[in-house]
């Protein structure tokens, strides 16, 4: 008994055309998909929170990058639109490495933010 993909390849080197004709098919069902919804950087919804990541050269270490961190800190520190910040570094969540980092920041209620970022 052949394995799937012994028995997919089989079929697709069989078939060419049909394989091209299902392949343009998909390409165009995705393109059009792509099209149709909505892009954007910020999200529809406001959650009140701003998540990123952050990442240094592979040989940075911990307290190297802590150093970076708090530089990152030091520019969110003073941005009027925040509230409360915190900062992780090293292994754990999401990111691995000591080179690494996530940033989490809460924004002030909808009421105190200019229109423009409501």
């Amino acid at each position: 008994m052949l394995h799937a993909y012994e028995w997919s390849l089989a079929r697709v080197l069989r078939h060419p055309r049909a394989t091209i004709v299902v392949d343009a098919a998909h390409d165009r069902a995705y393109r059009i998909s792509v099209l149709c919804h909505p892009k954007g950087l910020f999200p529809i919804e406001d959650t009140g929170f701003i998540n990123c990541g952050t990442e240094a050269s592979e040989d940075t270490s911990f307290q190297g990058m802590v150093e970076k961190q708090l530089r990152i800190d030091a520019i969110i520190r003073f941005e009027p639109l925040r509230g409360r910040r915190q900062h992780e570094i090293g292994l754990g969540g999401l990111r691995m490495g000591v080179n690494t980092g996530s940033c989490f920041v809460e924004l002030k209620p909808r009421d105190q933010r200019p229109p423009s970022m409501t």
